[in-house]
């Protein structure tokens, strides 16, 4: 019978690292490259694009672009409550569009939630769901002197 190489834990473990390291570099190099097409493709398809909206490009023979324009809005959390304040103060509908036009998300401090009291936190505990997030990897590569 002929000797077989048996592949080592390690050796798999080496060669799966290598695997992931290899595609982590490809996919940001690759979503570097799709950005820039993207970017010139809407230059040169679309002299004058909206702020906002969807547009289509006849491609001809039945193929097009259909690209969709968006824009970020962002709150300065820091003035907002003053804004808000204002707008409710000029009366009952200023709160209605107040109430309307801003969200509150709630978002869960894990360090307080930790630190709560036992049974403060099993009151909670009744509309938390904790389930598992994707992981994150990063490779360490040893320190060179200078």
């Amino acid at each position: 019978m002929e000797n077989v190489p048996v592949e080592t834990v390690e050796a798999k473990r080496d060669t799966a690292i290598m695997k992931w390291s290899t595609a982590q570099s490809q996919l940001a190099y690759w979503k570097e490259v799709e950005a820039a097409a993207r970017i010139e493709v809407l230059t040169l398809c679309y002299e004058t694009p909206p702020d906002s909206g969807t547009v289509n490009y006849d491609l001809g023979k039945g193929f097009g672009l259909k690209a969709v324009f968006k824009e970020n809005y962002k709150l300065d959390e820091k003035k907002l409550d003053g804004a808000l304040d204002r707008i409710e103060k000029m009366g009952e509908a200023g709160e209605l569009i107040v109430n309307r036009v801003i969200r509150w998300k709630p978002e869960l401090s894990k360090t307080e939630y930790e630190a709560m009291p036992e049974a403060m936190r099993a009151i909670l505990d009744e509309v938390v769901t904790i389930s598992p997030g994707t992981p994150s990897l990063s490779l360490m590569t040893p320190k060179v002197p200078k």
